[in-house]
């Protein structure tokens, strides 16, 4: 092991200009690819934000959500007949 290290080293302090441009290219290659991977989840998360903030879909009815209002209580029954039921 320590001769490989060795060789390598010897490699790099030759190859200097070489060793440089490959650690560059690294560099910059992740850089790329950070760069990549945030704006891919940042242009997503607007949507996500906007629907956690609305805790959902909601609909408005134009009533003053009387009518949602009655929807939702019979759905919540619903469920928890359905829970009760599953018991």
């Amino acid at each position: 092991m320590k001769a490989v290290l060795r060789k390598t080293l010897a490699d790099l302090r030759r190859r200097r200009l070489q060793s440089v441009v490959v650690a560059l290219v690294v560099l910059l290659a992740s850089g790329t690819a950070t760069l990549a991977l945030t704006l891919l989840f940042s242009t997503s998360d607007p949507y996500n934000q906007a629907f956690a903030q609305q805790r959902g879909a909601r609909l408005d009815d134009g009533l003053g959500g009387r009518a949602l209002a009655a929807v939702e209580q019979r759905v919540h029954a619903r469920r928890r007949d359905e829970a009760g039921a599953a018991r």
